[in-house]
Parts: C-alpha cells; sequence; structure tokens
C-alpha cells in the first residue's frame, strides 16, 4: 500500500501544527508538519465564491440536475482491506462499517436516512461508526427523536461507536449528543474503551472535534490502563489531523468532515475541501508503517446541495 502523495509547492504553516501548539499535544517538536501547496483560508465568503463559479459551471454543463437529483442520491460502497501484526486472530474477517456527515436537514431527511439504514443493515456489520457531523445546523425535539429510531435499526453485534463533528457544534449539541447515545451508540469524546471477542481485545477511541470542540487525545493515551500494544482504531472528524498521531500507537483512523470535495470538476479536482481536511481528502492513506487512515465522502452536503464526481460513500472495512 503506498502513500497518497501531493505535488511539491510552496511551504505554509499547517493548521494541524497550530492546534497541537495551541493544546498541548506530546510530541510536536517532533512533527515537521507543514501543508503543501498552501490555499487562502477558506471564509464561508471564499466558499460562496467557489460555489457560485461551481454552480456556472454546472450550469453550462447542463448538469445540475444530475448533481442535485441523481449523484447526491447515489451511494456508492467501497471496500477496504486493513491489515496488522497487532490484530489478534480472532478479530481477523471482521467487518467495520464506516458512515460520515449526514447533514441531516439540509436537503437531507427521514426518507434518505432510511435508505442508508436500510443498505447499511444489509452488509452486516460487526461494528458501526459514525464520524461526526450528524446535523448540519439546526435540530429540532422532533428530528432527533425521528433520527434516532432510525439509526436504532442499525445492529451491530461488536457495539456501535460515534464522534461529535463540527456542524454539530453549530446547533444543539445536547440534543445531537442525546440523539446518538438514544440510538445505541457509544458516543466517544476524548476516551477509549475496549471491543471484546473470546479471549482477544482491541482498543477504540474517539476525539472530540477538532475545530469547535475541545480535544485531548491525551486522556487517551495517558491513560495507566491503556494497553499501547493492542491493534488501535481512533475516530477522529478531521481527516489532517493523522499527521499530529503519526508517532502515536495507532492503526487506524477514520475519518470524514472533507465530503471528498463534494464537487470535482473535470481538469481542476475537490471545488472546495474544509480546514482539516485539504492533505488527506479522500480515500485511503498510508502515514507510517503503523498508521493507516481512511477519510469518508461522507452522506451528506452542505452549503450546496450538490455532489459532481463524488458519490455519498459507505465504507466497509475488513480487518484481516
Amino acid at each position: 500500500m503506498s502513500s497518497n502523495q501531493v505535488p511539491g509547492g510552496d511551504v505554509e504553516q499547517d493548521p494541524c501544527l497550530s492546534f497541537a501548539a495551541g493544546k498541548g499535544i506530546r510530541g510536536e517538536e517532533e512533527l515537521p508538519v507543514t501543508r503543501i501547496n498552501a490555499e487562502k483560508k477558506l471564509t464561508r465568503r471564499n466558499f460562496l465564491k467557489k460555489g457560485i463559479l461551481a454552480a456556472a459551471g454546472l450550469f453550462v454543463l447542463g448538469l445540475p440536475g444530475y448533481s442535485f437529483f441523481v449523484e447526491k442520491n447515489q451511494l456508492e460502497i467501497n471496500r477496504i482491506r486493513i491489515s496488522s501484526p497487532r490484530l489478534p486472530v480472532s478479530f481477523k474477517g471482521m467487518k467495520i462499517v464506516q458512515i460520515s456527515d449526514l447533514h441531516f436537514g439540509f436537503f437531507y431527511g427521514p426518507e434518505q436516512l432510511q435508505t442508508l439504514v436500510d443498505q447499511v443493515r444489509s452488509l452486516h456489520p460487526d461494528l458501526f461508526c459514525f464520524t461526526g457531523d450528524l446535523i448540519d445546523r439546526r435540530f429540532s425535539r422532533g428530528e432527533a427523536i425521528k433520527v434516532s429510531d432510525l439509526l436504532k435499526q442499525i445492529d451491530a453485534p461488536y457495539r456501535k461507536f460515534a464522534i461529535l463533528g463540527n456542524h454539530d457544534y453549530w446547533g444543539d449539541t445536547a440534543l445531537v449528543k442525546d440523539c446518538l447515545t438514544s440510538a445505541g451508540f457509544r458516543l466517544l469524546i476524548n476516551e477509549w474503551t475496549l471491543v471484546k471477542k473470546g479471549n482477544d481485545v482491541i482498543s477504540v477511541s474517539g476525539l472530540d472535534d477538532l475545530l469547535n470542540g475541545k480535544p485531548d487525545h491525551s486522556k487517551v493515551f495517558n491513560d495507566a490502563r491503556f494497553d499501547l500494544d493492542l491493534f488501535h482504531l481512533m475516530l477522529v472528524h478531521e481527516p489532517d489531523f493523522a499527521k499530529v498521531i503519526s508517532s502515536d500507537p495507532v492503526d487506524l483512523q477514520l475519518s470524514g468532515h472533507s465530503h471528498g470535495g463534494q464537487i470535482n470538476l473535470p481538469f481542476f479536482g475537490p471545488l472546495f475541501t474544509p480546514p482539516l481536511s485539504r492533505k488527506f481528502s479522500s480515500g485511503l492513506y498510508q502515514i507510517n508503517e503503523r498508521l493507516t487512515l481512511y477519510t469518508n465522502r461522507g452522506i451528506g452536503t452542505t452549503i450546496l446541495p450538490f455532489r459532481f464526481a463524488c458519490r455519498p460513500e459507505i465504507t466497509v472495512i475488513e480487518l484481516g
């Protein structure tokens, strides 16, 4: 498995490094974290400006209907296999199913969610992970009850885990938490737990959102009970955090946040990716000998209700 490479270019201070300095992350001095091909900060104005250009391009190409009515509703299932010498024999063949970024409420409602739930159930996950952004912005109690009832239909014998994303802090965060826990998820906020299968165990952890939450992964790694030699799955909403934990005992990081760019134009690539997802915006990355990262393209949309050359994604990870 080879690392995804980014062409060389101008070097700029990376937001992950700024985060590390601000939050007191262990080992940030040893990490030569830089961003290649520096981009301007993505403000809402810049986002909308690019969005207008994208919409104009789509209209010129005659594809707005396809991007709105067709592609954003075409779920794609991507299957990958992850191996590790730390994985116990009994866990080999275990199926992890990941979804991310529902953005419920922004052109995404109960009908679409029911379709997603049915698709996930048909995959028979052993372990199910949701990597943040349940909502886009607003979330009523009635909507929370409906969403919880739908997500409750997903069963996973080795548990369901969830973390919060940046948009989950833009609405009623307490309601988002209640919705997820009522649906049977173990919500991981700067904490870890063990998943047992027979006499074997692996560890699963989750961080609070990097942009709007209070992330502190020292609460995981500095816990005296945490076994550094176990296979360790970590859920982090923003994928570029992989650069910060590259020297920590993590085998697999699952992330979302980027939407894969949401709109990918020919000869241009992703139109926009949010902060902390610009280096690892979509797919599988081998960060180092131990750490593998997978960035899921998400389910819903935000700001613009379009997807082009970037279908919504369910990821199926087989451990081997």
